[in-house]
């Protein structure tokens, strides 16, 4: 679990939105608590050494990485309920005596529950989708 106070740090740019359908009231603040569940798969990947004396002996695996959070709204005064859903591959490439070419895949979803309006566009409890 973890817990992030979003606010600006500038006077040039502003986190400012309504938090409620009148749009009377402004808040500059965004509190996040969120649960966050992790799966990383390295196939091939060799180590040397142990604990945290551990070294990669080459860094030409494969990486798959698949993140799921869920934002608590409520939980430590947080303001929103949501979930996101990440991946993330990286596969080395050996490029002959060029080297190694990195390619890299990542894509994810982000859903919002939300109960307030954005830039006036959405309605009391509204699911707003992006990519």
């Amino acid at each position: 679990m973890s817990y992030r106070t979003l606010k600006s740090a500038s006077n040039d740019f502003s986190l400012d939105y309504y938090e409620d359908l009148t749009q009377t009231k402004v808040k500059s603040e965004v509190k996040q608590s969120e649960i966050n569940f992790q799966l990383e798969y390295t196939p091939n990947r060799k180590t040397v050494g142990y604990g945290v004396e551990r070294m990669e002996v080459d860094n030409n695996y494969a990486r798959l990485f698949l993140s799921y959070s869920q934002g608590l709204k409520g939980v430590l005064d947080s303001d929103f309920d949501y979930q996101k859903l990440q991946f993330y591959y990286r596969q080395p490439v050996l490029v002959g005596g060029f080297g190694r070419l990195f390619t890299t895949f990542e894509t994810g979803k982000n859903i919002w529950y939300s109960s307030f309006r954005f830039n006036g566009y959405c309605s009391r409890k509204s699911i707003l989708f992006y990519n």
